[in-house]
């Protein structure tokens, strides 16, 4: 189970953030394994300027926020 947080920012305010629970198989732990992941819950703004960031990655902290 990966604990994968994605935020989206508009310069410091958090447009959107969630932590999603995804499960993921592995078959070779010795091997490196590739998986696709889809929050289809983000709803990108259309910008003024180009001041839009999407950060997603690993994050132990608590589900829900």
């Amino acid at each position: 189970t990966m604990p994968i947080r994605v935020v989206l920012m508009r310069g410091s305010e958090v447009l959107y953030s969630q932590l999603h629970t995804y499960q993921v198989s592995v078959a070779d732990t010795g091997t490196a394994t590739q998986f696709l992941f889809t929050d289809p819950s983000i709803s990108i703004p259309i910008p003024d300027r180009k001041n839009i960031q999407m950060f997603a990655g690993f994050d132990e902290g608590t589900l829900g926020r």
